[in-house]
């Protein structure tokens, strides 16, 4: 010991890299041998992203009582470019009811609209939980290039009408900014080192967690605005439908918009929701959209009526469809397809003039 105080009287900088090595080095090994904690230790937490808010990172993802894997794409599913030859492309997006929330694998409504098509279809899953209209719009962006469908199915509802603590725009607007970004990269270059995720986990469900995540994420629990509204106004809600119907026309792919149900609507049509609610407005929005750009609109409360179960077992929730569900829906939007000969070339939306859309 006394050698060793005077190397570090000799040489002070000694002492500081005993301290680095005592404090990060050594910790930092003894994780990685460990393997602790995994890169996706936040499971039902979405990392921040400065383009789309949040997203799916390649890896495990837990759902509620399932666990998923995340594909390096960022979907859960089938990857861009796996499709066989012959087959034709279906890109479904949405938030965590076209995901599958609770839905385990195999049975998530990309994958059962495969089966009923006799795989003769390729059927990429674009949900992503929690992401509104003003998300799946940028999304597109990058799954149109990327899986190049011939019918895209745009299922955004809930999201847009939650009532939330920020508003979509608005806050992608600030995530843009040369700050949050610094912030954004930094946290992303962080998390490639052990220790940085073992202080995150540890710190998980604390009662500092919020002001950590405040203090480092920047991201929803910091937000206060807009609070009392939903995060995507129904009129923004409805220039957003129309701007991803023309993506999609333009990028080549027939659309179907598709309306989600839930419970009440199997109890007594939009009347058990109540007159007043606020999703209605925004199922109105989607039937005006439809109708202007003539693209098909179908309702999942007909299949899901149709499939003859109760709405315990078609929903896992008051709006996430079950497994079940999910096959009810698929069969229903198969059944359109069929009947409207998609797979032989025939054409969904009425205008082909991608400016009527505008």
């Amino acid at each position: 010991m006394s050698r060793l105080t005077q190397l570090i009287g000799k040489h002070p900088a000694l002492l500081t890299l005993l301290v680095v090595v005592s404090l990060v080095v050594l910790p930092e090994v003894t994780l990685r041998a460990l393997r602790w904690p995994p890169a996706a230790h936040w499971h039902d937490e979405l990392p921040p992203n400065p383009t789309y808010l949040w997203v799916l990172d390649p890896g495990i993802y837990r759902h509620g009582s399932q666990t998923t894997t995340i594909n390096l794409a960022g979907m859960r599913g089938r990857l861009p470019g796996d499709v066989g030859e012959g087959q034709r492309r279906v890109l479904l997006v949405g938030d965590s009811s076209i995901f599958g929330w609770e839905v385990p694998d195999g049975s998530t409504l990309a994958e059962s609209l495969e089966k009923e098509l006799g795989n003769r279809v390729a059927v990429f899953n674009g949900g992503v939980p929690g992401y509104s209209t003003e998300q799946s719009r940028r999304w597109l962006d990058d799954l149109l290039p990327a899986t190049r469908p011939q019918l895209v199915v745009i299922a955004n509802q809930w999201s847009d009408s939650t009532i939330s603590a920020f508003v979509d725009r608005q806050l992608i607007e600030e995530a843009s900014t040369f700050g949050y970004r610094v912030r954004y990269h930094a946290l992303r270059l962080a998390n490639y080192a052990r220790l940085w995720r073992a202080v995150r986990y540890a710190t998980r469900g604390s009662g500092g967690d919020t002001a950590f995540r405040r203090a480092i994420d920047g991201l929803l629990s910091s937000h206060n605005v807009g609070q009392g509204k939903s995060r995507v106004p129904v009129d923004d809600y409805a220039s957003n439908l129309a701007a991803m119907v023309e993506q999609s026309r333009q990028a080549g792919a027939d659309v179907i918009l598709l309306m989600l149900a839930c419970p009440m609507d199997l109890a007594s049509g939009n009347a058990g929701i109540g007159e007043g609610a606020s999703i209605l407005a925004f199922r109105h929005a989607m039937e005006k959209v439809a109708n202007e750009t003539g693209c098909p609109l179908i309702r999942a409360e007909d299949p899901l009526r149709s499939a003859g179960l109760p709405a315990s077992a078609l929903f896992v929730d008051n709006i996430h469809p079950s497994a079940a569900g999910h096959a009810a829906i698929a069969q229903g939007l198969a059944r359109f397809l069929m009947d409207h000969g998609w797979e032989q070339g025939g054409t969904l939306c009425q205008t082909t003039d991608s400016s009527a859309l505008k």
